[in-house]
């Protein structure tokens, strides 16, 4: 195999060879040196996974809406997983289970995130690594950004401020509060409170 640009390289017998243009490129298809697997051929292949990735996704999607529904019939996760045994989804892995649920409750937010960052798989594992890592550099970010007002202001404040600390950090809030602000996002981002949870109780057992 020769790739531009460099003066000479080894074929896959292991020959020396001059260098060829990255078009020229190829390498034999099977055990017969008659027919080749050109560039062209590895693109058209990655087209095809790509498209079949993504046709992946949506049926991830759809068997985890169909879980999703039969979870909220439940009450409990043991409940749900005692009722798919005796069911035909009992195929279905535990692991597996939880993946499409997530999926089919983010599906939105993850469509978004793909988007943006130009990625193309549709493994959950990856997709929930990569969005934990683009939620927590924005968590960094807008904590140096308060930090920063923080100190800005701190002259201003006064030392008996009930509403800074020391550290400039702002107080915890209400567990009660942070529930009205989860529910508001979840109403705006078209989710329900039951698919919320089933994320919730999918991303516990991940962190177990």
């Amino acid at each position: 195999m020769t790739i531009q640009a460099i003066a000479t390289s080894t074929t896959l017998k292991g020959n020396t060879a001059s260098s060829t243009k990255i078009s020229n490129v190829s390498i034999p298809k099977g055990n017969t040196e008659k027919k080749v697997y050109t560039i062209e051929d590895a693109a058209s292949d990655y087209e095809k996974i790509t498209k079949q990735r993504s046709r992946n996704l949506k049926v991830f999607i759809k068997i985890g809406s169909i879980l999703n529904v039969l979870r909220d019939e439940h009450l409990s996760d043991k409940d749900f997983g005692d009722a798919i045994k005796k069911t035909v989804l009992s195929k279905i892995s535990a692991r597996d289970r939880s993946d499409f649920m997530w999926l089919s409750a983010n599906q939105k937010a993850i469509s978004a995130f793909k988007e943006s960052h130009d990625i193309t798989s549709s493994s959950p594992d990856y997709l929930r690594k990569k969005m934990r890592q683009a939620d927590k550099k924005a968590a960094e970010a807008k904590l140096k950004t308060v930090d920063g007002d923080t100190e800005g202001g701190k002259e201003a404040s006064t030392s008996n401020d009930s509403q800074t600390t020391e550290s400039g950090n702002h107080p915890k809030r209400d567990i009660v509060d942070i529930a009205k602000g989860v529910i508001a996002e979840c109403n705006n981002n078209n989710i329900t409170v039951k698919q919320l949870i089933a994320a919730l109780q999918a991303e516990l057992k991940l962190t177990k």
